[in-house]
C-alpha cells in the first residue's frame, strides 16, 4: 500500500555507510507526516546518530527523486523541491567524529 504525502521508509540503510562501515549498519524506519508539517526537529545526546540519520533521509530522498535504487525494504517519498539541513562541512564519518566535536574544533 502506497502512503501519499509522507516520507515512509522501512528498514532504510545509509547508502555510504552501508558500503564503507567496518561493522554492519543497523537499518531503521522513518515516518514523517507531510500534512501541514514541513519542519522536523531531531534531538538526542552527543554521538547518538542524529547527523547520520538526517543525512540518510536526505540521501535516500535525493536517490529516489533521481530514479536511483533506494537501499530499503520499502520507501515512499513526497515530492520535494529543496532540502534544508545544518550539517557541518567537516563531518567525518570515517573517523567517527561527531558534528559537535567537529564544530568545537572549528571554533578553537
Amino acid at each position: 500500500r502506497r502512503v501519499r504525502g509522507v516520507i515512509a521508509i522501512s528498514q532504510g540503510r545509509h547508502p555510504i555507510l552501508d558500503k564503507i562501515s567496518q561493522s554492519p549498519f543497523i537499518p531503521n524506519n522513518t515516518y514523517a507526516s507531510g500534512f501541514g508539517q514541513n519542519f522536523h526537529i531531531i534531538t538526542g545526546p552527543n554521538m547518538s546518530g542524529k547527523t547520520t540519520y538526517l543525512t540518510q533521509i536526505c540521501l535516500l530522498t535525493i536517490l529516489a527523486h533521481s530514479g536511483c535504487y533506494v537501499p530499503a525494504n520499502y520507501a515512499s517519498f513526497r515530492l520535494v523541491d529543496r532540502i534544508f539541513a545544518r550539517i557541518g562541512t567537516e563531518d567525518s564519518i570515517e573517523t567517527n567524529a561527531s558534528s559537535f566535536m567537529q564544530e568545537m574544533k572549528e571554533m578553537a
